[in-house]
């Protein structure tokens, strides 16, 4: 409620409003002693499971990085665990997209920003071993004047090799469909969101481990581009209807149906580095 006082690991964190009600929770404003705004994330009870899978990989330290979210703080409270993150001014993509970026006249370089700033997030994750699953315009937060962060870790995991086979398992968990990469797209799946041993799957390759992840960026490339495209190419120049055709034709290729047909995340950062498209 407003006004309720947090006790967190040495600092205490005021409730100041209610910011949005999610899937798995309810998302409220608060402020710490100094006055420093952050998000605390809740979770709705039969969703506590993924609060402590993502607090585990928060957990992790990883080295900071500019695209990924900072963790400010876990805890434990009679509802359950909270996450104390920093507060994002421009809210997650699909929220910036309608407000920040559809109609701009540098929309299409915006896109290409978000893209790569995500890719470059995302790379950072997979060089020390976490897979985030569960890609999307909602993990994808905003800060000015246009600082993608990887966010949402409730589906992410370590990979690691599974000692009686040899293979590495990728599960997945939950995330929105349209999205997730097709192995994770049929109906038995999606009904039950918690897999098995048996239900897992396994793959040769740990790379192909991580395609999983530039599938999801694709599709968000993809659908970031053709919101610009519909809304400015009357206004579009050579250069921009170039960039437009390159854009869509790389995020086909990072949605291919099969994992090895994908690039690797760290092709994903160096097409969207290369200057002749930037």
């Amino acid at each position: 409620r407003v006004g309720r006082v947090l006790e967190g690991h040495g600092e205490r964190y005021t409730v100041q409003r209610k910011l949005a009600e999610g899937f798995f929770g309810l998302i409220y404003g608060v402020t710490d002693s100094q006055g420093v705004s952050y998000v605390a994330k809740g979770y709705y009870a039969k969703y506590q499971s993924i609060a402590e899978r993502e607090i585990s990989i928060l957990h992790l330290q990883l080295p900071p990085h500019s695209n990924v979210l900072g963790f400010k703080d876990a805890i434990t409270s009679s509802v359950g665990n909270l996450l104390i993150l920093p507060f994002a001014p421009y809210g997650a993509l699909d929220v910036f997209v309608t407000k920040h970026l559809n109609g701009h006249n540098q929309g299409l370089t915006q896109t290409w920003k978000v893209a790569l700033g995500s890719a470059r997030g995302l790379l950072h994750l997979h060089r020390h071993f976490v897979c985030h699953q569960n890609v999307n315009p909602q993990s994808i937060l905003l800060y000015p004047p246009c600082l993608p962060k990887i966010s949402s870790f409730g589906s992410a995991f370590r990979v690691v090799t599974d000692a009686a086979s040899g293979k590495l398992r990728l599960e997945k968990r939950f995330g929105c469909i349209y999205y997730l990469e097709p192995v994770f797209s049929a109906p038995e799946i999606r009904e039950r969101p918690w897999m098995s041993e048996a239900e897992a799957v396994s793959v040769e390759c740990e790379e192909d481990v991580f395609k999983a992840d530039v599938y999801s960026l694709g599709a968000v490339f993809a659908w970031m581009t053709k919101q610009v495209v519909t809304t400015r190419a009357p206004a579009f120049g050579e250069k921009d209807a170039s960039r437009a055709m390159a854009a869509a034709k790389f995020a086909k290729r990072c949605t291919s149906e099969k994992a090895c047909d994908r690039p690797s995340m760290s092709g994903v950062v160096a097409f969207l580095e290369n200057k002749e498209v930037t």
